[in-house]
């Protein structure tokens, strides 16, 4: 529902997470720009919506974002808004390892749950770059 400046393949080839990733998923991500102007835009936020979910079943999801051959801290914030919210953070910067994973949300009475992701709060990128990789979705116990 609100764009992602662009994607880029600079993510980290080698991965050891439990979301057990390919080269081919963990070297892709989206990326925005939270605070400054990127190839003319500003992407403060982006948002997206996953529909079709069971109202009555608490969710799992999990985030993986990697931008490789970086020195500052490119933090990503997750923001997960059903019936009730979570947030998780990655610090995405040179990420080979690191999953943030919200636990027990419920979608809407919709069936929706809103996915919100940003630069986090110690993110101190000049633009505030942030990623999205890969994401998994799960019912929870």
């Amino acid at each position: 529902t609100e764009r992602f400046n662009a994607m880029n393949t600079n993510g980290a080839s080698e991965t050891n997470t439990d979301i057990n990733m390919p080269s081919e998923v963990s070297t892709q991500s989206y990326y925005g720009n939270s605070y400054g102007n990127w190839q003319g835009m500003v992407i403060e936020q982006s948002v997206f919506v996953l529909s079709g979910l069971e109202p009555d079943i608490a969710y799992d999801l999990c985030f993986f974002g990697s931008r490789t051959g970086v020195g500052d801290n490119r933090e990503t914030k997750f923001i997960v808004e059903g019936d009730n919210s979570a947030t998780t953070y990655v610090q995405t910067a040179n990420n080979t390892d690191e999953v943030g994973c919200t636990e027990g949300v419920k979608p809407d009475e919709n069936g929706q749950i809103t996915v919100t992701v940003t630069a986090g709060e110690n993110n101190d990128n000049g633009v505030g770059f942030y990623y999205l990789g890969a994401m998994r979705l799960a019912a929870g116990e």
